[in-house]
């Protein structure tokens, strides 16, 4: 059996495993929240999150669509930037997948073709990191040209509340 096929067979409890690791580092209240509440509206980080591993997990074993990939890595990227979670820590979800991958093939037979196997997938994984970090910089951006653009409208706004007042007095 090749890796590929260890992961396809576990890929229910990996993926249970990684959602626990990444809701784990949110408050105990609010992780127990979203590890259990299933409704998307209800819980659209929880929603998010479940969704876009699926997506990320599908797409290292070659059975997801790019598409699908850029779409569930920028999602979980803007939730967690509009969080304003450290690069660092959103960015660890894709390692936390590293540690999980190591101990669902522990003991498989096939161990030395394993290995050079899962040396490939953390190359790939590695550089899905990367890519995470240019989408999370790229929506921090996207936040702070928001607010400089909203604090321009209030700064002009009192601006001219201030002319009125001014022309009220006749100054």
């Amino acid at each position: 059996m090749d890796l590929r096929e260890v992961l396809l067979e576990k890929r229910s409890d990996i993926l249970s495993m990684w959602s626990n690791m990444i809701m784990d580092q949110y408050p105990p209240d609010a992780a127990v929240f979203y590890k259990t509440e299933k409704d998307r509206f209800l819980n659209p980080l929880g929603y998010i999150v479940n969704e876009g591993l699926e997506s990320i997990y599908d797409w290292l074993l070659g059975e997801g669509k790019n598409e699908d990939f850029r779409y569930a890595t920028d999602r979980i990227m803007r939730v967690m930037a509009v969080q304003d979670i450290s690069p660092s820590k959103a960015i660890s979800l894709v390692f936390m997948l590293k540690k999980i991958l190591k101990e669902a093939v522990k003991g498989d037979s096939t161990k030395g073709i394993l290995d050079e196997e899962l040396n490939g997938l953390y190359e790939k994984i590695d550089e899905i990191a990367l890519v995470l970090f240019d989408m999370y910089m790229g929506c921090r951006e996207d936040i702070h040209r928001i607010r400089m653009g909203e604090m321009r409208k209030q700064n002009h706004r009192m601006m001219k509340n201030i002319d009125v007042l001014n022309k009220r007095k006749g100054l």
